[in-house]
Formats: C-alpha cells, structure tokens, sequence
C-alpha cells in the first residue's frame, strides 16, 4: 500500500493511518509513505513503533519515503 502525505496535514495523516493499522490488528503491514519534511517522518516514526511496526526513511530528490513493517500489535 502507497501512502502520498505530501500535501496533507499531519493530524490527517496520522487519523488515517491509525485506520489502516486498527483494520489490519494481528496481520503483517507493508506501508509506503511519501512525504515531504524530516519532521513528519520522525512524528510517524514515533506512532508506528507504538504499534510494533518498524519504519524506514529513505530520501528521493526532494521528498522522502517512509517504509512500514511489521505486524500490528496494537493501535
């Protein structure tokens, strides 16, 4: 699944991916999030280790990927 938060705010954002992760509880994620500030990912960094998924940011010219895995243990 492709996520692009690029242009949405980060209350948005992290509403609907507490949705993706609540409707996936107990199944394995693989989440791509494209999104434009350092400081988004570390925010979605944060939220997605609560759930017991891992994140990885890779940066791609002038944005950055964020890559989510893991199963979901909590949302």
């Amino acid at each position: 699944m492709q996520i692009d938060a690029r242009k949405l705010g980060i209350e948005e954002l992290l509403r609907k991916l507490k949705e993706i992760l609540a409707s996936q509880h107990g199944c394995d994620v693989d989440i791509d999030i494209l999104l434009s500030t350092t400081e988004d990912a570390k925010k979605i960094t944060a939220f997605v280790s609560m759930s017991g998924c891992t994140a990885h940011v890779d940066k791609n010219n002038n944005y950055y990927i964020m890559h989510i895995s893991g199963t979901i243990c909590c949302a």
